[in-house]
């Protein structure tokens, strides 16, 4: 129904040469992002790097938060984006 969504997905999810992924990021216990925003702590501001959904305990994903949601110790971002720059973002949430 949708092809060119399809011929982007397939692209990255098959392509070795493609560094587009999805991917997940643990705010960990110690983490200098807790208590800041998505957006104070760059979740929703790092270009390269979009923000899909939320994970929170045993809630529902919340899919495209609200950017001034406070991050908390165990959330899940998932992420979609260029491999190297949400690594980097979880480098700087983990510090």
């Amino acid at each position: 129904l949708r092809p060119n969504v399809v011929s982007f997905l397939d692209v990255m999810l098959h392509s070795k040469d493609q560094t587009i992924r999805v991917d997940e990021i643990r705010v960990q216990d110690g983490s200098s992002a807790i208590g800041k925003s998505l957006a104070g702590s760059g979740v929703t501001t790092t270009e390269g790097a979009s923000l899909v959904a939320l994970s929170r305990g045993n809630e529902p994903y919340r899919f495209t938060p609200d950017p001034r949601t406070k991050l908390m110790a165990g959330d899940l971002l998932i992420m979609l984006g260029e491999t190297g720059i949400i690594r980097g973002l979880e480098r700087r949430l983990a510090g």
